[in-house]
């Protein structure tokens, strides 16, 4: 198997999400390491040649939507230090034309097996109204997970983001 189609198989399936209708909207990956290629961590990854899966899903009938991805690294401890630095990929906005009107980062909540999880919700308003997004990240072994979903306010509660981030959570670790 290569890289690439075992970094794919980690991912959450459409059939793993909450309710129907879901489709995947898209598949993306790519070498793992070139969001800072600079960077130790991400030289270790190259070398060791590990690819980066992404998914994301729409839910049509109801605006939800919702992506997943695995980050493989050479080691464990670059993925807990990956965890540590990947929240300040996600606290601005998408364009330039939203703003962020609330947000910050939800300290109670755990996964079973993942020690170490950063959970973070924000509510972007912009040409589509008011949107809120959902991001639970955490480390299995060398694996960094990112779990998402977003929709217009209260499309999405907490304990889904869980669910879909345990699901994840679950799927590296029977990969």
């Amino acid at each position: 198997m290569t890289e690439e189609a075992r970094s794919l198989a980690m991912l959450v399936e459409v059939d793993e999400l909450p309710g129907s209708g879901w489709a995947v909207v898209r598949d993306r990956t790519w070498v793992t390491g070139e969001l800072d290629p600079d960077s130790e961590k991400s030289r270790r990854a190259r070398a060791a040649g590990v690819v980066t899966a992404w998914r994301s899903f729409e839910q049509a009938a109801t605006g939800r939507s919702a992506w997943v991805e695995v980050v493989p690294y050479a080691t464990a401890g670059d993925a807990a230090l990956s965890l540590r630095q990947s929240p300040r990929y996600f606290v601005g906005t998408d364009h330039p034309d939203e703003r962020v009107v609330a947000g910050g980062a939800v300290e109670d909540r755990r996964l079973p097996g993942v020690p170490d999880l950063w959970v973070y919700e924000k509510s972007v308003s912009g040409p589509d109204g008011l949107r809120c997004s959902r991001y639970a990240a955490g480390t299995v072994d060398r694996i960094l997970f990112i779990a998402s979903c977003a929709g217009e306010q209260g499309a999405w509660d907490l304990d889904d983001l869980m669910v879909l981030g345990g699901t994840q959570a679950d799927r590296v670790r029977s990969g």
